[in-house]
């Protein structure tokens, strides 16, 4: 079976580029695995061309259209307005379902001035497909792909202040480390955190603190932040912090996992750092963005080689010895601490006493 071929389009950016110039018109395909950055820019076309008040006269939402009905959303004359918005989900032939009829096909180099048409789609259309094919050769498809750091921060910051919020931008870095890239559970955790915000006396500051303490964090980052403890040796903080995670129904191989792994990106932050490997390259080796590369070289800088070396050693060990059935999972994180506490003390009571 030949390989479905993915249709190129132009990005967020440009889409929305156009927008502001006056110049989206016709029928276009709005395609992309981002469904939350897709919705937003949608929701900005909408604002951007319909007059207040008069956003439901000018707009039509069809599901799976028939041609004819399509042609007939088009071809409605704006209501005191200049463009009339037709919004089609569900659209058989962008994907691997039957083929758009030929009337569609050809309608769609012929929608008019009036009207601006958009097919969305989640995911990518199969570019082999006739109606994606039309549309490419129209130059009018715009690709949603998930956005660079640089484009989430700024995104973060823009959603904040769309809801009366002031975001820092290093907050916005620190909710995308504690979240993840998933623009849909962003937006959900910065209402969450706009609501606690303006509940305040701050004036809607989010800052650094809050999204450490309000945000709903991924077991990787809460991970992070327990290497940050116990590197740090604050041990009550490091055990009530684990006390947390156990109790929020986190499983203890799951942590130790990544326990193991921050200690492994620690130890070869520590050799490149003494092979003096440039900053970009270090990243891309450990696959890891700009900020959260830089928050762990700042936790490699506080420890020494031999000390994350042992930190390796004790997470291999333990994880050995649960596997092979010589040790119960259940506490096995409370030893690994109390391991890597214990040798934490006697290494600096060496360094004292050297």
């Amino acid at each position: 079976m030949a390989k479905a071929e993915k249709s190129k389009g132009i990005g967020r950016a440009a889409f929305l580029n156009l927008l502001r110039q006056g110049k989206l018109h016709g029928a276009w395909l709005c395609e992309g695995i981002d469904g939350e950055q897709m919705r937003s820019a949608v929701e900005e076309v909408r604002r951007t061309l319909l007059p207040p008040g008069m956003e439901e006269l000018n707009l039509t939402v069809l599901h799976a259209p028939e041609t004819d009905a399509f042609v007939s959303a088009c071809e409605t004359i704006p209501f005191l307005a200049d463009v009339r918005l037709v919004l089609v989900e569900d659209q058989p032939g962008l994907t691997g379902r039957p083929e758009a009829d030929e009337a569609l096909v050809e309608y769609a180099a012929q929608v008019p001035p009036t009207c601006l048409a958009l097919f969305l789609l989640r995911g990518a259309a199969d570019g082999r497909k006739k109606l994606p094919k039309a549309l490419a050769k129209l130059g009018q498809i715009v690709t949603f792909a998930p956005m660079t750091e640089l484009e989430l921060r700024e995104w973060t910051v823009r959603r904040f202040q769309e809801l009366g919020c002031v975001c820092d931008p290093q907050a916005a870095l620190e909710l995308i480390h504690a979240v993840g890239t998933n623009s849909q559970l962003l937006s959900g955790e910065i209402e969450k955190l706009s609501a606690i915000a303006l509940g305040r006396d701050e004036g809607g500051f989010v800052g650094v603190p809050l999204v450490r303490a309000a945000a709903a964090a991924s077991p990787e980052y809460d991970v992070f932040r327990l290497t940050e403890e116990i590197v740090a040796g604050h041990e009550t903080q490091a055990f009530a912090m684990l006390k947390r995670l156990k109790e929020n129904g986190e499983e203890e191989l799951g942590l130790l996992a990544l326990l193991l792994r921050e200690y492994r990106v620690l130890q070869h932050l520590k050799i490149m750092q003494y092979e003096k490997i440039p900053v970009q390259e270090a990243a891309q080796r450990l696959g890891l963005s700009d900020y959260i590369y830089q928050k762990n070289a700042r936790l490699a800088g506080l420890v020494r080689g031999a000390e994350v070396k042992a930190g390796v050693e004790i997470c291999l060990d333990t994880e050995y010895r649960v596997k092979s059935g010589q040790q119960r999972a259940e506490g096995l994180m409370a030893s690994v601490l109390a391991e890597l506490f214990a040798r934490r003390r006697a290494a600096a009571a060496g360094c004292r006493g050297a």
